[in-house]
């Protein structure tokens, strides 16, 4: 059997707030992770948005290179918006 891997991501969550709840044992399956498996913190891009954040998760890329800054962009008719996803991304996902 191949090896697996599961990825968890807690958006806007830290270890500073998650630690302590492990510790009063209010998250206890959060607990078992922690102690069988490898965790780290990870830095968020420069404007801390989410939507360019995962994608330089998803992808190894800065925003510059995979093109997701913002949730959304200004859409071909005056005032509406577009909602961006994974077809705007100028890079593929590291596991493509």
């Amino acid at each position: 059997m191949a090896n697996r891997l599961a990825i968890i991501g807690l958006d806007g969550a830290t270890f500073e707030l998650i630690n302590p709840w492990v510790e009063q044992g209010r998250l206890p399956n959060f607990a078992k992770l922690l102690e069988q498996g490898p965790s780290s913190g990870l830095r968020s891009v420069p404007n801390m948005n989410t939507a360019p954040a995962w994608t330089t998760f998803m992808t190894g890329k800065n925003p510059g290179k995979h093109g997701i800054f913002w949730f959304a962009e200004e859409g071909s008719e005056a005032g509406k918006v577009r909602f961006v996803t994974a077809a705007d991304r100028d890079a593929i996902s590291l596991w493509k």
